[in-house]
């Protein structure tokens, strides 16, 4: 089967076959390659005079040129294999933290300790012994919202390649010259 000049084909294979070339961006001669810079000119490369280049689909996907979610010309290229989440691109959201808080607004009567550690706070502050091992005079709990957390995260890019498979592209760089009509 002999194909026409510039077809694009996955081969399933670790070798180019004969009168084809792997889609890697290669500059090539366009006095040793007429027919092929005629349909392709400098979409991939090279200067127009004495050069031109082939596609690179090396770790990139296709896409037909045209409209869909934005407008593709050929021999655009695009897109990522990774992309870091920043505060500048993560959608809007906020992390509360809801707290209680039990403190003690009974009397100084039982204050016994100038430690914190297992006591609770005596409602005056600035004496000797400012904590009681028992709550008195009761208690009550106070919610507390807090409205920022501060920064997390270490700013290292995640990966954004979907699943893949190996495969070989190649372009035929001769064959049958296609016919516009």
């Amino acid at each position: 089967m002999t194909a026409y000049i510039g077809t694009v084909c996955i081969f399933g294979f670790n070798f180019q076959p004969r009168d084809w070339a792997y889609c890697q961006g290669q500059i090539l001669s366009i006095s040793s390659n007429t027919a092929l810079f005629s349909l392709l000119g400098t979409y991939y490369g090279g200067n127009g005079t004495s050069t031109f280049g082939l596609p690179n689909l090396q770790g990139r996907a296709a896409l037909d040129d045209g409209t869909g979610f934005s407008t593709y010309s050929m021999g655009n290229v695009g897109g990522a294999q990774t992309a870091t989440i920043s505060a500048a691109n993560m959608p809007l959201h906020t992390h509360n933290l809801s707290l209680s808080i039990n403190a003690n607004p009974g009397g100084r009567s039982g204050a016994s300790s100038s430690s914190p550690v297992g006591n609770f706070p005596a409602p005056s502050v600035g004496v000797v012994n400012d904590y009681n091992s028992t709550p008195t005079g009761g208690s009550f709990m106070q919610p507390a919202t807090i409205s920022a957390l501060g920064s997390v995260g270490s700013g290292t890019p995640l990966s954004i390649q979907n699943p893949y498979l190996v495969l070989n592209y190649c372009i035929c760089l001769h064959g049958i010259f296609p016919a516009r009509n």
